[in-house]
């Protein structure tokens, strides 16, 4: 947990050394972001996604072509070993290398037709990015499985386009009934009230803030790469100018500082191990499973998605069908298989005979309970959270035995 705190502070913090306004404002810019992106920041392997992709924001706004040149192929070996996310870097990438084309041949091609569609110094400019380009996607080659690599990550992107889609919470839009999406709509409109207040104009932050801002309102993970696009922007053109530090009044800072204390100390004054067995309680069949646990009778469990892997870790005696990491099943089938047997489709007992299933683990308000109530198959447990049954005294139990 401190790691992955770690990798997350670190971005933040790159953010704010990189930003040229008022202290006090780019720290009420970077809690205005901590606040959007708590929603999906956790400890898991896309933190490193979210740092690199910071590194690489910074670098390719801020740095020189020789540092580029040098800096970004090494992230980029890196990355590509530690995240399926690398794929944003070529994204940054090329907007960079290509806005500036795109720019000159708008203006040059509709606006001022008497100058050269394409200057020598945007001709240039496209040449170099594509010279880079090339370097890091070499480097994005250097891991264990080479081209497969990039392969797998396209041909496991569109798994998540169809059955994964319908399954990964992660990949589903914002749920503006929830209190943190209402945070993070909160912080959408406060985001766009200040770009258009702001002085300076940034027009590439501006469309790459739009760009994160659509994907994170289809797949809600991704306001972990639109908040940093948002606050470094916004640290950028807050001011027509940037400030002098001893511009800053004393009671300002004293107060932002406070409230980033206050942000950082509350949750661990709040989440205590009280408060963090009920949320459980509230959101995995905790009772359920600890009874298929105590029970002691062996046999695989068919449960939700989402709750497969605290099935794993409460009833690890237990095997379950699916649970809850995406990418690693190998293809869609096993996705297919698992909405089959959830949606009562034709041939969903047979998935559930060859894959020896015993238990079933489901939601009160399923489709799927409905259908075994209706054949008379009486479960062994019932709450407001979930349901199971134990299908060796169902119709499709006994098929399983003979």
């Amino acid at each position: 947990f401190f790691f992955f705190a770690g990798l997350y502070t670190a971005g933040v913090a790159l953010i704010l050394r990189a930003s040229r306004t008022h202290r006090a404002v780019t720290l009420a810019i970077a809690l205005l972001a901590v606040l959007a992106s708590e929603i999906a920041a956790s400890p898991k392997p896309a933190m490193f996604s979210y740092l690199f992709f910071i590194i690489y924001l910074i670098t390719l706004e801020r740095a020189s072509y020789q540092t580029q040149r040098v800096v970004l192929p090494l992230v980029m070996v890196l990355w590509a070993n530690m995240h399926g996310g690398f794929s944003l870097g070529f994204l940054l990438l090329g907007a960079y290398g290509f806005y500036p084309l795109a720019e000159n041949l708008i203006r040059n091609g509709l606006i001022d037709k008497t100058r050269p569609l394409i200057s020598p110094e945007v001709r240039h400019h496209t040449a170099r990015f594509i010279v880079l380009a090339g370097l890091v996607l070499l480097a994005a080659l250097i891991n264990p499985y080479g081209l497969d690599n990039l392969i797998y990550l396209a041909t496991s992107t569109s798994v998540q386009s169809g059955a994964m889609n319908s399954l990964i919470v992660e990949w589903l839009p914002p749920d503006f009934r929830t209190p943190g999406s209402q945070i993070l709509l909160g912080v959408i409109a406060v985001s766009i009230l200040l770009f258009y207040l702001a002085p300076r104009k940034h027009l590439l932050g501006m469309l790459l803030s739009l760009l994160f801002l659509s994907l994170t309102l289809i797949h809600i993970r991704m306001v972990m790469f639109w908040a940093p696009v948002v606050q470094f922007f916004l640290g950028q053109t807050l001011f027509g100018e940037p400030p002098e530090p001893t511009a800053e009044k004393r009671w300002v800072k004293t107060f932002f500082a406070a409230a980033a204390a206050l942000i950082v100390i509350l949750p661990a004054l709040v989440m205590t191990d009280q408060t963090i067995q009920e949320r459980v309680n509230g959101q995995y069949p905790a009772s359920a499973v600890q009874l298929l646990d105590e029970t002691g009778q062996p046999g695989n469990v068919f449960s939700l998605y989402h709750w497969g892997g605290y099935v794993q870790l409460a009833a690890p005696e237990h095997p379950v069908f699916i649970d809850g990491r995406a990418d690693l099943f190998g293809d869609e089938v096993i996705f297919d298989r698992y909405l089959r047997v959830l949606k009562h489709e034709p041939g969903w007992e047979a998935v559930l005979i060859e894959s020896n299933t015993r238990y079933l683990l489901l939601e009160p308000d399923q489709s799927l309970t409905a259908q075994l109530a209706v054949s008379s198959c009486v479960p062994i447990y019932r709450d407001e959270i979930s349901v199971l049954f134990d299908l060796n005294d169902c119709q499709v139990g006994k098929a399983v035995n003979r």
